[in-house]
């Protein structure tokens, strides 16, 4: 008799959708945490509430949430990751790891808690804290503070360890363009071209390139240019038909604003040591605007429509690294950088520009570290590599550091240092000369030699030790690895999926992730940094278009904000749903398609900017239960497709008509239930 495998009896949904919403209700506010004030006058104005703020007597304490961030490091915490909370009494314990000295007294106070006694401790406002005087940390600084007591040295990520960056003034960040940025920057390696297109029911589009550009030609020192306007290096352009309201948008956001430049400038001659050195100037820069000399004007069909703007930030393709020459611009000169270890750090690396590390974030990025401070080379007391260090920047809730110019351009670093640490030389196995294998030939060879033949195509044959050299260096070549958005990695991550295929057989099951940005109300917790109350269902219709229109601008200038929001939810449901461990690299507990022993993800943007998934699981036994379909026994072809079908109920669930009876999930546990479930976890002290 034939065996029909049962994998629907291994589908687990309960437990797998309780851990889920555990961790998406983590921004949920505790009992044991004080209200905000701008949340109780809500509620007071709302009529709901009039007591003394204890939790009993607030009917939306539950629906307050606030993003979750370390107070230690001033990172989000988010995804799967678990929440501790650290003593005040632990915080005061491990002062002299916690403080930097000499620092500037307004740079200070950007790290400054409400507490009295945790003053001169450098802790993040963003953080969330109980009445108790507990404060939200992360696991790993959690575990270095109150395990690592004996450490003199801060936390790896700790604000302490000299990575304080501080914030402009909301008097002078809310001033702010996409334009004023670049023509602030001291150290400009590349152009700016920031064009503009738009039309009648049509979003106004714009494209934020970056071009090589000459360091010794750009208007670095803007004290030494009084004439911007006819040397400027960064150019708008305005490309195709606009709706005359559209045209006036695109101008007005160009043009400079004199006296709030000028302020800002001011500003940071006073605080930021880069511009320490610049003289008091008295003509505004200005970019240079460009037309479409045959653009028409169009009558305007949806006026809320055209006057969003989404702006995206690109880096010429030229730029990127590549599997044969990584940054370099020839096999030689990757071979000469192998050999010598001479890393690219930044943005470009060409002989016509300033060196790579003499260019740094604070000096290309001005407004994102107002003070100058908190750059990758700082001294730090706790050793932090590059690589650690940006990867780090990503993660701070520092409301610019969503924005993606600094993001492009920390991704842009990231790649090209981490295709060049995995380069490596390869050799012919055999050389030509009396069957010695090339690794012999190279042992009699000196560095000196490899060197000079790396930078000449040819050499004197006359002298014998050059000339073995000369034909030996013909065996060697170098490579790394690509990209993972090029076009290169596609091939190679399609080569493993066709291994697994060929291992596992074809795929059990594809589902499509599709998160909502601006449905999302989490996108406006990583900005806000404050309590926040959900939307209430009696808003009126002009407020829920307002509320819509704010996330919609949200979504677009804060594209970070939703990557994190994006890489959350994709944790939890591969951790959660699927019950996957990305540290043992398998299932370790059944989730919502049964036994999963593989799988493989795409990661793509769709046409409005939102990233989503594509996932193949391999679910064990499927495709054995599938083969049965075709049995030449009716009985055991009946057995393997009910089976089949309900398998399909418990992991599928549709209300499409296609059938008479549509698949709905049957659950034992209601969503309510597991909210009030987590809700007794968030009460225990």
């Amino acid at each position: 008799m034939v065996s029909i495998p049962r994998i629907s009896e291994f589908v687990e949904v309960t437990d797998s959708k309780a851990k889920a919403f555990h961790h998406i209700l983590k921004t949920r506010i505790r009992h044991d945490e004080q209200l905000s004030h701008e949340i109780l006058d809500f509620i007071q104005n709302q009529g709901k509430f009039k007591g003394s703020g204890d939790s009993s007597s607030i009917p939306l304490y539950e629906q307050c949430h606030q993003a979750n961030v370390c107070v230690c490091c001033d990172r989000f915490i988010c995804g799967t990751d678990e929440l501790h909370w650290i003593k005040k009494t632990t915080l005061l314990q491990q002062k002299s790891r916690l403080i930097l000295p000499n620092l500037k007294n307004q740079l200070q106070s950007c790290y400054t808690v409400l507490d009295p006694e945790l003053q001169g401790l450098l802790l993040s406002p963003r953080a969330r804290f109980t009445r108790n005087g507990e404060y939200l940390c992360c696991s790993q600084c959690f575990k270095s503070l109150t395990n690592d007591k004996l450490n003199k040295n801060p936390p790896k990520f700790a604000i302490a360890n000299n990575f304080a960056i501080g914030v402009l003034p909301s008097s002078l960040s809310d001033s702010l363009t996409e334009v004023t940025s670049p023509l602030l920057s001291p150290v400009r390696p590349y152009a700016y071209v920031l064009s503009y297109s738009g039309g009648a029911h049509k979003a106004i589009s714009g494209s934020f390139s970056f071009f090589n550009q000459s360091v010794e030609k750009n208007v670095g020192a803007l004290h030494s240019h009084s004439m911007l306007t006819n040397d400027s290096n960064v150019y708008v352009v305005m490309s195709g038909n606009f709706t005359p309201a559209q045209r006036q948008i695109v101008k007005s956001r160009c043009m400079i604003d004199v006296s709030d430049f000028k302020e800002v400038y001011e500003w940071l001659r006073e605080n930021n040591p880069n511009f320490a050195n610049f003289k008091e100037f008295h003509d505004c820069p200005s970019p240079i605007l460009v037309e479409d000399e045959n653009s028409l004007d169009e009558e305007s069909e949806n006026s809320t429509l055209e006057k969003q703007i989404e702006i995206q930030y690109w880096f010429p393709n030229n730029g990127d690294p590549n599997s044969s020459n990584s940054v370099f611009n020839s096999q030689p000169e990757f071979i000469d950088s192998l050999l010598k270890n001479k890393e690219p750090t930044l943005i470009f690396n060409s002989r016509n520009y300033r060196p790579d590390f003499k260019l740094t974030l604070p000096s290309l990025f001005p407004l994102h570290f107002p003070f100058g401070h908190g750059g990758i080379e700082e001294d730090r007391r706790t050793h932090v590599s590059t690589e650690e260090c940006l990867k780090h920047y990503l993660k701070i809730s520092l409301p610019r550091f969503q924005h993606a110019d600094i993001i492009l351009v920390i991704s842009h670093m990231y790649f090209r240092k981490k295709s060049f640490q995995s380069a490596f030389l390869k050799c012919m196995s055999r050389s030509s000369v009396h069957g010695c294998s090339t690794a012999e030939r190279l042992s009699q060879i000196s560095e000196s030699e490899i060197l000079e033949i790396s930078k000449n195509s040819r050499l004197d044959s006359s002298i014998l030790s050059q000339r073995t050299a000369n034909s030996l260096i013909h065996t060697v070549t170098a490579a790394c690895r690509s990209l993972p958005y090029c076009d290169e990695a596609a091939k190679e991550a399609r080569a493993k999926l066709f291994s697994m295929w060929y291992s596992f057989g074809p795929p059990s099951v594809f589902f499509t992730i599709s998160p909502g940005d601006e449905c999302s109300f989490r996108i406006k917790l990583f900005l806000n940094h404050k309590m926040v109350i959900l939307p209430q269902t009696n808003m009126e219709q002009n407020e829920c278009i307002a509320d819509l229109l704010f996330r919609s601008k949200l979504r677009l200038d804060n594209p970070g904000a939703c990557a994190r929001e994006y890489n959350s939810i994709m944790q939890i449901i591969m951790e959660c749903l699927i019950g996957w461990n990305f540290k043992l690299k398998k299932q370790t507990s059944l989730g919502i398609f049964g036994k999963v022993f593989g799988w493989c993800d795409t990661t793509e943007e769709q046409a409005r900017f939102t990233l989503h998934s594509h996932i193949l699981l391999f679910i064990a036994l499927f495709d054995a239960l599938i083969t049965l379909l075709w049995s030449n026994c009716e009985k055991v072809r009946e057995e393997a497709q009910k089976e089949l079908v309900e398998f399909l109920k418990k992991t599928m669930s549709s209300t499409y008509d296609l059938v008479e009876e549509d698949f709905i999930h049957e659950t034992s546990l209601s969503t309510s239930n597991i909210q009030d479930k987590d809700n007794s976890f968030l009460k225990k002290p």
